[in-house]
């Protein structure tokens, strides 16, 4: 499902002389990338796979920061697809003329217990060498795994092969691949998210040699090095199906901010026909939901805020945002229902192998609500399905 917008508001009440003091707790995180904007989104992404000891923070011991391991190369794919589509609205000739937009991308570092369903799927497919009767049935993948490459080896294909499930449609962003294959890491503090990635890569370090310990046997970067020459899943965008969430999302941010700063005064959606204070943009607000402005014009989704009174969600930029209706640069048409959601549109996918013996999640229907009843759901004729066992599956139904 596309994601709306996701607001973020992490505070502790603590009491000082008597007064209510809402405040965040902690050590501050810095963001993985930043980039200054007259508007800053934020963005959340799961750049690791869990914490490198178990954390439970509580209200009287601070845990200090977090440090995560286990890179997850697709979800630094997320961050720079963000960051392509913010900067494609910045140079565009359409939307937000005069105003310009800048992201702070945080690591949500989640445990592993509570990361997603793959988990799951990766456990019951981990201990293969151990007797389990999880063979020769015909699995249904939800969305959540079924075309997750972190899963899909060899050695599991031997416990789900021939498993079908919906998936988000794949897609072409044009220019996205060229974007990622010339990014080059930053070292400035908050802006760091790609060293890692890079001196893997490259088996290079980043730190100044000042601080290099003298048995450390790692060579510095040259600052020549370029992931146009290498091959890696981070510039991989084959399978830019999430990737194109991601996209639309940022996207449907940018019409709706372009929305709210087009208002024009007496035909606006608010009380007595008002637009929203252009100087004072906020998706919340203080003390009430009505369209009272609040702060600065800065990290719209991202923010702390002191106050006395109650915080509650703002409905300046969320109504715009579900009244955004647009068509990306490939077709695809994006608006949402009275719900929020967007238009369901899916494919049929089927764990298969192909010629070389590599596991692809090859496409055999599709699913599209907005088409006519009766024809929202295809099957790809000249496409063969490949089953658990060689058995044709007949539907109960």
């Amino acid at each position: 499902m596309l994601l709306i917008a996701d607001v973020l508001l992490l505070s502790l009440l603590t009491v000082r002389g008597g007064k209510l003091v809402c405040q965040t707790y902690g050590t501050k995180e810095l963001p993985q990338f930043f980039k200054e904007g007259d508007i800053n989104i934020g963005g959340i992404f799961s750049f690791h796979q869990s914490p490198v000891s178990p954390v439970n923070p509580t209200l009287q011991v601070n845990q200090g920061t977090i440090r995560c391991e286990g890179l997850d190369p697709g979800e630094l794919q997320y961050a720079y697809t963000m960051m392509f589509a913010i900067n494609e609205i910045n140079n565009s000739s359409e939307l937000l003329q005069g105003v310009t937009l800048g992201y702070r991308i945080f690591d949500s570092c989640p445990r592993e217990t509570t990361s997603t369903s793959t988990i799951a799927i990766a456990r019951t497919m981990g201990p293969f060498h151990i007797p389990v009767n999880v063979t020769g049935l015909q699995w249904v993948g939800s969305e959540g795994w079924i075309t997750y490459r972190y899963i899909a080896s060899q050695i599991n294909y031997a416990v789900v092969q021939g498993a079908v499930g919906f998936a988000a449609l794949n897609a072409h962003i044009p220019g996205l691949q060229e974007f990622m294959a010339n990014s080059k890491p930053s070292t400035t503090p908050g802006d760091q998210g790609l060293m890692e990635l890079w001196e893997t890569v490259f088996n290079c370090t980043l730190t100044p040699r000042a601080e290099i310990p003298a048995q450390d046997s790692v060579k510095p970067c040259t600052g020549q090095e370029s992931l146009c020459d290498k091959n890696t899943r981070f510039t991989d965008v084959s399978d830019a199906s999430l990737l194109n969430n991601v996209y639309k999302a940022t996207y449907a941010v940018g019409h709706a901010l372009d929305m709210l700063f087009s208002c024009k005064d007496g035909e606006g959606p608010f009380e007595n026909n008002t637009c929203a204070d252009r100087k004072n943009v906020n998706p919340w607000q203080v003390n009430t939901a009505e369209t009272v402005p609040a702060t600065k014009l800065q990290d719209v989704l991202m923010q702390s805020m002191q106050s006395d009174n109650n915080i509650t969600v703002s409905p300046q930029v969320l109504h715009y945002l579900t009244q955004v209706n647009f068509t990306t640069k490939t077709g695809e048409n994006v608006h949402f229902d009275r719900f929020g959601d967007p238009v369901a549109r899916y494919a049929l996918v089927n764990w298969q192998r192909n010629e070389t013996g590599y596991i692809v999640f090859k496409t055999i229907g599709y699913y599209d609500a907005s088409q006519p009843e009766g024809q929202q759901f295809k099957m790809k004729a000249e496409v063969k399905a490949i089953w658990a066992n060689e058995n044709l599956q007949v539907s109960p139904c």
